[in-house]
């Protein structure tokens, strides 16, 4: 659920807080608040560029959602390498694992289950 640009690494959401795994929540906290006062696009100089700027926060905040938040840490920390070093195109194009076939589910109407409802 890392939404990071295409073809882009995944990072680890800790890794993104400056913060090892084993960290308190008020730990999550400090560091997302002195981060966030200078990756903030708003607080950029001028001239600089505000789409990588932007980027950084979203995935800061994002980031501080999935840790702040009890059950989506755990879910994450127990998912940790599958989220990060997983092959997204693969499973959407079919690559590694094999795809499940669809059943023809069509085979199992016909125009006399609609004359029920009428």
């Amino acid at each position: 659920m890392a939404s990071s640009a295409a073809g882009a690494p995944k990072r680890c959401y800790y890794e993104i807080l400056g913060l090892s795994r084993d960290c308190s929540p008020t730990d999550i906290k400090l560091a997302f608040r002195r981060l966030a006062l200078t990756l903030h696009p708003d607080k950029q100089p001028p001239g600089s560029d505000i789409a990588a700027a932007t980027a950084a926060f979203q995935e800061l905040q994002h980031a501080h959602s999935v840790l702040s938040d009890a059950h989506e840490r755990a879910y994450y920390d127990s998912h940790r390498s599958q989220i990060l070093f997983s092959d997204p195109s693969a499973s959407a194009s079919g690559g590694a694992a094999s795809p499940v076939p669809v059943p023809d589910l069509f085979a199992f109407f016909s125009s006399s289950c609609l004359l029920r409802f009428l």
